[in-house]
């Protein structure tokens, strides 16, 4: 049994702590008093001192929003001891690799992202199932980090989450497209029909199921959603500029009635969507 310390119990962070529950021995750090009050009252181990979490903890998972990452591994840098391993849930990580990579020894960080985010937020949210059957991604840059990686899997075996390396350039391309575009399209739709009911005032009447699940992710927390938009405004560039280039072609085959190339678009996407097998 390994003492794992989690620094931030929010949603991640708290759902960790409860799937990694019983197989591990666990400590909390979290500056909220509420959270603190919350995840005592739910027996959870928990401190606002990050020293006092730290000590004597085989790995640190650093579970804070994205951007106060940085900061945090600034305060966490001179508690690591030798031997101790340290990771992240950052849904971005190219910038969170650079900003760990001066404070820590080689082969003590290796990035990660597990995917199983929700709508949800705070510790009242967690799940200790939310990691089952998701994909969490590791992000080695080296042979000492990926064998830190190896030994982060074997730590976390217990979330029976499936876990995948990429680089961290890849990670975030990839999750612009999967992650952050849909973020900013179910936003974008919720948005223009907020703008509609002012011509259509009994529109959310007939939003139904379609409109629910397109726009769920509007319901994100806005902070972390701004953050992670930010840190990944590159990747996210390139994604907006595919789906501009989609929505001209939209119009294009509407104006000018080609019903053929809208259902043979509409079939093959809905195929390849299909075999992703979500």
């Amino acid at each position: 049994m390994a003492r794992i310390c989690l620094v931030g119990l929010g949603l991640i962070g708290g759902s960790l702590y409860t799937a990694l529950a019983g197989h591990h021995d666990l400590i909390g750090v979290d500056l909220d008093p509420a959270v603190l009050k919350l995840a005592k009252e739910r027996g959870m181990e928990a401190t606002k001192d990050l020293k006092v979490g730290v000590e004597g903890a085989d790995l640190v998972i650093v579970a804070v929003p994205l951007g106060k990452i940085p900061l945090v591994f600034k305060q966490l840098a001179p508690l690591i001891k030798p031997g101790t391993l340290v990771t992240d849930v950052g849904s971005v990580k190219g910038t969170i690799v650079r900003a760990a990579a001066p404070l820590f020894s080689e082969g003590t960080f290796v990035g990660g992202h597990p995917m199983a985010g929700t709508e949800q937020r705070g510790l009242s949210n967690a799940d200790p199932k939310l990691f089952e059957g998701r994909t969490y991604v590791l992000t080695p840059t080296s042979d000492a980090e990926r064998k830190a990686g190896e030994r982060v899997q074997e730590l976390l075996a217990p979330l029976n989450a499936r876990f995948v390396e990429m680089e961290p350039a890849a990670h975030d391309l990839a999750v612009a497209y999967t992650s952050h575009m849909p973020f900013l399209m179910a936003t974008s739709v919720a948005r223009i029909a907020q703008g509609a009911t002012k011509d259509v005032p009994d529109l959310p009447l007939v939003a139904a199921a379609g409109f629910r699940d397109t726009t769920r992710l509007a319901m994100s927390n806005p902070t972390l959603g701004a953050d992670i938009c930010m840190a990944n405004r590159e990747a996210l560039l390139h994604a907006i500029a595919a789906m501009r280039y989609q929505l001209s072609q939209f119009e294009i085959m509407l104006q000018n009635e080609i019903t053929v190339g809208l259902e043979g678009l509409f079939a093959g996407v809905g195929k390849w969507r299909e075999d992703l097998k979500l």
